[in-house]
């Protein structure tokens, strides 16, 4: 019944499509997929930071089951277009992760508005101020930090805003590739001045003032990226859910197709 009753592994040839071993491996992942759908009670059994990594990590796993269940065979167009959906799933689900990372949350994972961000800032602020002997000093590094990062963006930091037909049009796609440079430039460029500052710091607090910078350049991108990650993170939902539940309708052809064979075969 549905492959469970076919030839146990064979020792000589135990990696076989359509054997045991690999029925096993596709139940397997089969059930990993299905346990990447308790995201959707999140706030309800665990908060959702939890349920994100339990989704991730199912997801990741059910890949990698799925891949093996097929013994690296792709013939049949049921099986081909179940495992493509399942990859098409995962790929976007990891790019939907990066973005997810790119928004900042509270400890409940709900996205923090714009004047929660804006107070977040404030206080980064004060708190690098007191690392430097001199508060000046301390001004000047964040004035530069914001500097960069604005001259990094470019003139438009919302690509998918009204422009006018004399402003340069960028893109949907440029501006979700522009994103995944942000964070390694400007951490670069705030490790080169972490050299220059460093006799200006309070002693042993150098590193903290770097991760301090860090994390305000990260949440003043957000706030110039508000508005386009709202609707980037919009976009990746359908894509990504849309894929997923595709991907469920195939593997159940794909079970009742096997089931099918089977019986058939039998």
């Amino acid at each position: 019944f549905m492959g469970w009753t076919e030839q146990g592994v064979d020792p000589q040839d135990p990696f076989r499509a359509g054997d045991f071993l690999s029925h096993s491996l596709g139940y397997v992942g089969a059930g990993l997929m299905l346990g990447t759908q308790l995201y959707r009670f999140r706030g309800r059994i665990a908060s959702t930071p939890v349920l994100m990594e339990a989704h991730i990590w199912t997801g990741v796993l059910g890949g990698i089951y799925g891949l093996y269940h097929t013994a690296f065979v792709f013939s049949e167009p049921v099986a081909i277009a179940t495992f493509a959906t399942m990859m098409l799933a995962i790929v976007t689900g990891f790019v939907g992760r990066y973005l997810v990372f790119l928004v900042p949350r509270s400890q409940a994972g709900q996205q923090l508005a714009l004047g929660e961000l804006n107070e977040e800032i404030q206080q980064l602020n004060r708190r690098i101020e007191q690392n430097f002997v001199d508060v000046k000093a301390g001004y000047t590094m964040m004035m530069r930090v914001e500097s960069f990062a604005q001259k990094a963006e470019g003139p438009i930091v919302n690509p998918l805003a009204a422009q006018s037909d004399e402003e340069p049009q960028r893109s949907f796609w440029t501006g979700i590739f522009d994103l995944f440079g942000e964070d390694r430039r400007s951490k670069a460029y705030i490790d080169e001045m972490a050299e220059e500052f460093g006799e200006t710091v309070t002693d042993g607090k150098v590193d903290e003032v770097v991760e301090l910078l860090n994390t305000k350049a990260r949440l003043e991108r957000s706030v110039r990226r508000h508005a386009f990650l709202g609707k980037v993170l919009k976009r990746y939902r359908i894509v990504h859910v849309t894929s997923s539940n595709i991907m469920f309708g195939a593997l159940v052809l794909h079970i009742i197709w096997c089931d099918h064979f089977y019986a058939v075969a039998e």
